[in-house]
């Protein structure tokens, strides 16, 4: 049974300086927090996120988000996509079917221009179909279905108020259909459980006929204190065999929750492979035009050194020349937050002005990729995560 705690906030939505690269956005909000799906594995477990009381029983609901929402979206000056959801809730948990603040909140989004992208793992986003299809028309729409047991009953045992993995399959299926961006979170991989071949093909299989966008594949963290010892404790009942691995894995106690580092390298050898030409990053294609250009190039240059390094390519010269793209991203920030009577499309401004007077080769020291990004910028040509190339329209 769980306790309903209703609070009154002070502020909706959270602003970033740049968007994130994993959410693709740039704005967030959710109007829970705390989560009834109870995922043993759940990072928001952790003292980290100051979950007070029982994590999937006591759930806070932030009762006047959308009254917030409404009255601080007029108030955002640059165009970018809002993430609804995080690693501590589900913003379509059960106690939504009743309380519909997901239905409010969607509601007061399709009046605006925002691009919207949803993070889950219940069927309940099906409901509101209708307000996402308006949003997607509008703006963009893109959902996020976290999805890593091909068995129903091992997800039981790790995920048990969650959606099924036939339900969740319906979701990417039915908000694909709608025209949508949809894609998969091939996380926790689970050491021994669902990082396996068998699981992960099984997957793969169930997915195969669905045009996902992207599947995103990564490991487990434990965070030592109570998000490890609760997982450790549903381990040992269901896979008491696997403990001593689990100890060995994760028993460095490391801040991030990280797996030891032997454990990370064979992930990225041979559980990375397993999807080739498939992309594992939220694609080029999916994100363009749906922000600011200097925000695209910022979310681009981070997924580029990813891409590459996982294909053992030096990217040193790569880093050095994101970091000199990324300083002088902030330095125009700064300028552009202290004199509210800029226009909201003031850095993309100065952007194409460097790009086109040759300033932005000598910002980056890198003529290789000043020729890419000119392409990107100038020509607005997208970049292939799978081939690792640009092209001219948007199918990659």
């Amino acid at each position: 049974m769980i306790e309903k705690i209703y609070h009154t906030v002070k502020k909706a939505i959270r602003r970033e300086q740049l968007a994130d690269p994993f959410t693709i956005s740039m704005y967030r909000f959710s109007p829970y927090h705390a989560c009834e799906h109870g995922c043993s594995y759940c990072d928001g477990r952790a003292e980290k996120y100051y979950v007070d009381g029982v994590f999937d029983r006591d759930i806070i609901i932030r009762e006047n988000e959308p009254e917030l929402l409404e009255l601080e979206l007029p108030k955002l000056r640059e165009r970018a996509p809002i993430g609804i959801g995080s690693g501590v809730t589900d913003v379509y948990q059960p106690v939504e079917v009743n309380e519909r603040l997901m239905r409010r909140c969607g509601n007061i989004l399709a009046d605006y221009d925002f691009p919207v992208h949803i993070l889950t793992k219940s069927s309940l986003i099906i409901r509101d179909l209708d307000i996402w299809k308006q949003v997607n028309e509008r703006s963009g729409f893109m959902v996020s279905v976290s999805l890593t047991f091909a068995d129903d009953d091992v997800r039981r045992i790790f995920e048990p108020g969650a959606s099924s993995v036939d339900e969740r399959i319906e979701v990417l299926k039915v908000f694909k259909e709608a025209g949508c961006s949809a894609g998969v979170l091939l996380m926790p991989l689970l050491p021994g459980i669902t990082d396996t071949d068998e699981n992960i093909r099984g997957l793969l299989e169930k997915l195969k006929f669905i045009d996902l966008d992207y599947i995103m594949p990564s490991y487990l963290t434990l965070r030592p204190g109570r998000q490890k010892e609760f997982f450790f404790k549903v381990l040992s009942e269901h896979y008491p065999h696997l403990l001593e691995r689990y100890h060995y894995l994760f028993g460095k106690e490391l801040i991030s929750g990280r797996p030891v580092y032997s454990y990370r390298q064979s992930f990225m050898k041979e559980i990375v492979p397993l999807f080739a030409g498939i992309n594992t990053l939220t694609p080029h294609r999916v994100y363009r035009n749906r922000m600011p250009v200097y925000n695209e190039v910022f979310i681009l240059l981070d997924h580029m050194r990813e891409l590459y390094q996982h294909r053992g390519v030096d990217i040193t010269h790569l880093r050095e020349s994101t970091e000199r793209y990324n300083a002088w991203v902030m330095e125009e920030k700064r300028f552009f937050n202290r004199r509210r009577s800029l226009p909201s499309g003031y850095i993309d401004s100065r952007l194409f002005e460097i790009t086109e007077s040759g300033e932005l080769g000598v910002i980056l020291s890198n003529e290789r990729l000043t020729r890419f990004l000119e392409a990107v910028i100038l020509e607005r040509k997208v970049f292939s995560y799978t081939e690792l190339k640009l092209r001219n329209t948007e199918k990659s």
